[in-house]
């Protein structure tokens, strides 16, 4: 196989299709990050999706906003205090509290409709 398609397929992993690791990506200390996805039952594919993601913090509502883009990648720095972390949809994970670390928090849509938060601290 030519050098040339072999370094164009790692572009293409690394760029996009679910290759670039959140972990890696991460560029907040404190907050809450991830990657979102849709997952397709009948033919068992995850995509990489752009979604509308929010952090709302418990005490006073206030709410702060980003889009995964177009890899499904997203961060959202935060001060210390109690968050949820919701799709544009309106699901939302459990309450999370954020002190001096980075929340990783995935949602995984579902084509027929819903999803899930799966979160973790650093």
């Amino acid at each position: 196989m030519p050098r040339a398609w072999i370094a164009l397929g790692l572009a293409l992993w690394i760029g996009g299709c679910g290759g670039a690791d959140p972990d890696e990506l991460v560029g907040i200390t404190r907050g809450v990050y991830g990657r979102t996805q849709r997952f397709d039952a009948e033919t068992g594919e995850v995509s990489d999706i752009e979604l509308d993601v929010s952090s709302m913090h418990e005490d006073d509502g206030a709410v702060r906003a980003t889009t995964s883009g177009p890899h499904g990648f997203y961060e959202i720095g935060l001060e210390p205090g109690a968050y949820r972390v919701c799709t544009g949809s309106g699901t939302c994970s459990d309450v999370l509290h954020v002190v001096d670390e980075a929340w990783r928090c995935d949602f995984t849509a579902q084509a027929t409709g819903g999803g899930s938060w799966r979160c973790s601290d650093r």
